[in-house]
């Protein structure tokens, strides 16, 4: 998406109208592409991505096989009972019917979706040392692409990130590093945001406010993957040894995205090997023809 949330707020006809030609076709050119991204997105289902088919609504089937529900009383279809009751001739229970039905339970009270007010929260404590801090701001407006450099930005949102990084004497150490992401006023009006890059594929998300750098990433793949540790042993090496916490879940997302971020370096791996196996057999070939160029190529 090339607006946000909160940039898509703040259009409105007001704001337009105050635009030149030049920037109102280049914020029309964005507006179109999000609107196709958008529109594929609404589009996709079991068949056409990689979304399951337990995401869809009960009453989707197979384009070959449309679903069919019945009733179960006297197998009528539910646009037959439908007839029957928009005409009149819904059967009517008889007198003698069995009426040892449960009463109607009384309406539950609706509650307010959250935390019950009162009751204890739980969170993760900010770190009490910060190695590093790292400043984001917007480069161009999101709008009209005007250059911010030269704008006053302030911070909006920041988040704790843990990394084990190379220090210049060789060894790896645990940094605890503060992001702040700063919003800047363009001349246009826009009030531009920066924000990490977040999307989802193969319904896991990648990016955004992550709490684990690069560095501990490639620790936590590297203890799964190579040494062969659960979940829970990686957790217990992080937080005896390293002095970090994490939960068993965070650490499953990471490798889930790790893998997800190799899968282009897979397909390059895949595609040298079989230029190597197809340079190999073309070597072989010459030399079977006693061809002087089978020297030169295999040298």
């Amino acid at each position: 998406m090339k607006l946000s949330n909160h940039s898509l707020r703040q259009l409105d006809t007001t704001y337009l109208d105050g635009l030149d030609e030049e920037a109102l076709r280049l914020l029309s050119a964005k507006l179109l592409e999000d609107l196709k991204e958008a529109r594929e997105r609404l589009n996709q289902n079991s068949r056409n991505s990689s979304r399951p088919p337990s995401s869809e609504a009960p009453w989707v089937g197979p384009d070959d096989e449309p679903i069919s529900v019945y009733d179960k009383a006297d197998g009528k279809t539910v646009n037959e009972v439908e007839e029957d009751r928009t005409s009149g001739k819904e059967e009517v229970p008889s007198e003698n019917a069995d009426s040892s039905c449960p009463p109607e339970k009384p309406e539950q009270e609706v509650r307010r979706a959250g935390k019950v007010e009162g009751a204890q929260g739980y969170g993760r404590k900010a770190p009490e040392r910060i190695d590093l801090i790292e400043a984001h701001a917007p480069d161009s407006c999101a709008c009209c692409d005007l250059s911010l450099s030269a704008r006053k930005m302030v911070a909006y949102t920041g988040h704790y990130e843990v990394d084990w990084i190379r220090t210049d004497r060789g060894d790896w150490q645990t940094h605890h590093i503060k992001h702040l992401w700063h919003e800047t006023l363009c001349e246009c009006g826009h009030l531009t945001r920066a924000e990490p890059p977040r999307r989802m594929e193969d319904a896991v998300e990648v990016g955004g406010f992550r709490l684990i750098g690069s560095g501990m990433s490639t620790l936590i793949v590297a203890l799964s993957l190579r040494y062969r540790l659960s979940r829970a042993r990686i957790r217990e090496f992080l937080s005896e040894w390293q002095g970090v916490w994490l939960s068993v879940g965070a650490i499953h997302n990471v490798i889930e995205e790790a893998g997800l971020a190799v899968v282009p370096v897979e397909a390059e791996l895949i595609e040298a090997q079989k230029q190597g196996v197809r340079s190999c057999n073309h070597a072989f070939s010459l030399k079977s023809t006693g061809s002087s160029l089978a020297i030169t190529h295999l040298a």
